[in-house]
């Protein structure tokens, strides 16, 4: 009987919780629109800049490669 009394309460709540909802309006357009999709020929200087400071900062490297630790957290 307890079991009973559980699943109707649950049923109810979420037939409320349902309609609450259908009474919310999602009509906004969710996405940006930009003028250009496409990176800015400019930026590449600061890429080069950002990559040596990156690999300034790794503890271990090689080459062209940042090494990194696997799975030991």
């Amino acid at each position: 009987m307890n079991q009973e009394k559980i699943t109707q309460e649950a049923k109810e709540l979420m037939d409320e919780f349902s309609e609450a909802l259908d009474k919310i309006s999602l009509e906004e357009d969710i996405g940006i629109e930009r003028d250009d999709q496409v990176r800015d020929p400019k930026l590449e200087k600061l890429d080069e800049q950002f990559r040596g400071i990156m690999f300034d900062n790794a503890p271990n490297k090689d080459s062209d490669f940042i090494i990194a630790e696997k799975k030991k957290w």
